[in-house]
């Protein structure tokens, strides 16, 4: 268990090193199972959607114990100090103690699917708040944490395409102004 979460943890972070926009970490509550659990993540813009690659655990003790490994899409519905957005997810999940569950479908392997919403701050450090809602197994999930975005301009340097701006970079002057 733990040297999957070791594994999967290096994965995460040397495949999104180089390209991904913001990295963080977060905390998580299913609502149905009354469990808290952990997750890093990244956040990868690519044109209007943003792929967030996640792993996630809830651990032993809590009524449910399981390692997800997901990735989401994120769609921005409305962008100015936080961006409002709709997303999909799609997770594999081990469940270490299914033995225990009254479902009938319990299985220590299962694939996942969740819709939801969330917001998050347009700034270097990126706090968000999301809701899941897994219709299979009826479960709501609430998350929050926050992001750092590696590409945020700081007042000393010059933007790098990040989602933080002076709005002075770029700006062009009339001439004889």
């Amino acid at each position: 268990m733990k040297q999957r979460l070791i594994i999967c943890c290096l994965v995460l972070f040397s495949a999104t090193s180089t390209f991904s926009q913001s990295l963080g970490a977060g905390a998580m509550y299913n609502v149905q199972t009354e469990s808290i659990g952990f997750e890093v993540r990244a956040l990868i813009p690519v044109a209007f959607v943003h792929f967030v690659p996640q792993v996630a655990l809830y651990p032993s003790f809590n009524n449910v114990h399981e390692l997800h490994l997901g990735m989401s899409a994120h769609i921005n519905v409305w962008q100015r100090k936080f961006n409002w957005y709709v997303l999909g997810n799609i997770s594999y999940n081990t469940w270490y103690n299914y033995e225990v569950s009254p479902m009938p479908d319990a299985e220590r392997n299962n694939m996942l699917f969740d819709v939801g919403a969330g917001i998050i701050l347009n700034r270097c450090y990126r706090p968000f708040l999301e809701y899941r809602y897994n219709p299979v197994w009826q479960e709501a999930t609430v998350r929050i944490g926050v992001l750092y975005n590696f590409g945020c301009l700081s007042k000393r340097k010059k933007s790098r395409g990040g989602y933080h701006s002076t709005g002075k970079e770029n700006a062009v002057s009339c001439p004889g102004k």
